[in-house]
């Protein structure tokens, strides 16, 4: 996993996230300032895993969203 909580390639770190959703190896994730951006990244899993600790939220399942932790 990169520095100050973001993924290798990808240019947004996880507290700029708000909710994602995949269709095969492509991710489409909503910026909490609105925005709607795509990535391939070259590890799907790899980049499903980081969102999931960085407890993003799926639109895809009906986990509730969870708040991360505060620091």
């Amino acid at each position: 996993m990169g520095t100050n909580n973001t993924y290798p390639g990808f240019g947004h770190p996880a507290s700029e996230l708000s909710a994602f959703t995949n269709t095969l190896d492509v991710f489409i994730i909503s910026l909490k300032d609105g925005a709607i951006v795509q990535f391939t990244p070259e590890d799907t899993h790899g980049f499903l895993s980081w969102l999931q600790k960085n407890s993003v939220r799926n639109i895809n399942t009906d986990e509730p969203y969870k708040q991360p932790p505060r620091r």
